[in-house]
């Protein structure tokens, strides 16, 4: 799995740019400033991004989802400061919540 978050001063045209993304084999999921699951990947198939699959993929959001929460409340998942992270707009909170509510 791979995982990434988007550094804070860089938010991309328009403040487009996504918070944090997690890869794992062909599927891409990535996640709003909320932590809600804004999008799913099979990167195999749609090498480009365009398909957003997260509506006809049930298995696969709660399996990524899941391997984060463990990244993420294990303390491996990035290595940031705690001011750094506080200061990101991106809800670590928000995403734990949505996950254990599911």
């Amino acid at each position: 799995m791979i995982m990434w978050v988007r550094p804070p001063d860089r938010p991309g045209p328009g403040n487009s740019w996504p918070d944090l993304a997690i890869r794992d084999g062909d599927w891409k999921l990535i996640l709003d400033g909320a932590g809600a699951p804004a999008y799913l990947f099979n990167l195999a198939e749609d090498y480009y991004e365009i398909d957003n699959r997260l509506a006809d993929e049930p298995a696969v959001l709660p399996r990524l989802l899941a391997a984060f929460a463990a990244v993420l409340l294990a303390g491996a998942a990035v290595a940031l400061s705690a001011a750094r992270f506080a200061s990101h707009r991106f809800d670590a909170s928000a995403l734990l919540r949505f996950i254990t509510t599911r």
